[in-house]
């Protein structure tokens, strides 16, 4: 209040003026909160000074609500203000926000082969460069490996149990700036296909021999086999598909083992097998060239029979009959008498024999 006095001899007169002072500058205190959000997170800002007003300088990267609550929108930096107002004056507090992106990890479906080499560098499908990841792999049925994780390039041989495609997912979660996303990678693990029917066979020289293929994935398996020239074998190179239908020719007294090897494709995953067949020498046929009439009479004894030649060497001569008997032969077998005790049919049989083999 303003007082005005004036005074003489008569006396002292008063007047008052009423002024009314208001505050002074305004005061908007100090903002409180997080320099960075991540796209789709959310924040409460607090100021050191009550009843002010938020606001956003573009509500495009992020808002912010009559409470302080600041929800992060789109990849930018944005300014957050706080205004206190007063009759003579308004004061702004300002705090600077950034706005990250996630990350974003590119997915495209994968396929392996069963037991080959599975690799997969999550960052050549990243959008940015910095960019850390972590990869999980749960169990997963028809798929022997246990579950594995990493935070390295994905480098795994998975082992699919079955004739069939099985899947595999695989979860990646990619940060920066400690923003994080995840994607899941499915991965076709394809069977490789393997010879199942039997690997290793026997024949003897001079015998057709069909091997019928049974491959593990199936009839839409191709399959085709080689069969290489082999010393002693008289047969040219050969090849084929799927079964085998052959006759070879063992030139020695030994065996010879004759390898065919297959190459398998399932769906392009390809793998070799080998059957190794093994042949059996068979001694040249023997030629009866001595021998008694075609029609003889019931007693007739001990008629000589005798091959064209000696035996080989490492070859033995047996001689047998049906309906007579074989009376006696000779040392080596070249020779033999034969009784025909009965009347009726009788065949003589010379056959030849490398000891130790089947082949007759």
């Amino acid at each position: 209040m303003i007082f005005y006095n004036d005074t003489n001899y008569c006396g002292t007169a008063q007047d008052t003026f009423h002024m009314f002072i208001l505050p002074g500058v305004a005061d908007s205190g100090a903002i409180v909160g997080v320099d960075s959000l991540c796209i789709g997170d959310t924040a409460r800002y607090v100021d050191t000074i009550a009843g002010g007003v938020w606001s956003t300088s573009n509500t495009a990267i992020a808002t912010i609500d009559a409470t302080g609550l600041v929800r992060a929108i789109s990849q930018g930096t944005v300014t957050i203000n706080y205004k206190v107002s007063s009759i003579c004056d308004t004061s702004i507090a300002t705090y600077t926000l950034k706005v990250n992106k996630a990350p974003v990890l590119t997915v495209t479906p994968q396929s392996v082969c069963d037991s080959v080499l599975f690799s997969y560098n999550p960052a050549t499908h990243i959008d940015s460069a910095g960019t850390t990841w972590y990869w999980l792999r749960p169990l997963f049925t028809n798929i022997a490996n246990t579950r594995d994780s990493g935070i390295a390039v994905i480098n795994e041989y998975l082992d699919n149990t079955t004739n069939v495609n099985a899947n595999v997912t695989y979860t990646i979660a990619v940060s920066k700036h400690g923003c994080t996303s995840t994607a899941l990678v499915g991965v076709t693990v394809k069977p490789t296909p393997y010879l199942v029917s039997k690997r290793f066979d026997t024949v003897c020289s001079g015998s057709p021999y069909v091997y019928i293929d049974s491959i593990s994935t199936g009839a839409t398996t191709s399959a085709t086999w080689t069969r290489a020239v082999v010393p002693h074998i008289t047969n040219a190179a050969a090849n084929g598909v799927h079964s085998i239908r052959e006759t070879l020719l063992n030139d020695t007294i030994t065996r010879i083992n004759v390898p065919y090897v297959y190459t398998l494709n399932a769906n392009g995953c390809t793998n070799t097998a080998t059957m190794l067949l093994t042949v059996n020498p068979r001694p040249g046929f023997p030629q009866i060239l001595t021998h008694s009439d075609a029609f003889v009479c019931n007693g007739t004894m001990y008629q000589n029979f005798g091959s064209a030649t000696p035996p080989p060497t490492g070859i033995v001569y047996t001689w047998t009959a049906t309906g007579g008997h074989v009376w006696a032969t000779g040392s080596t077998r070249q020779y033999a008498l034969v009784n025909f005790d009965q009347s009726g049919r009788t065949d003589v049989y010379l056959e030849a024999t490398l000891p130790g083999y089947s082949c007759a």
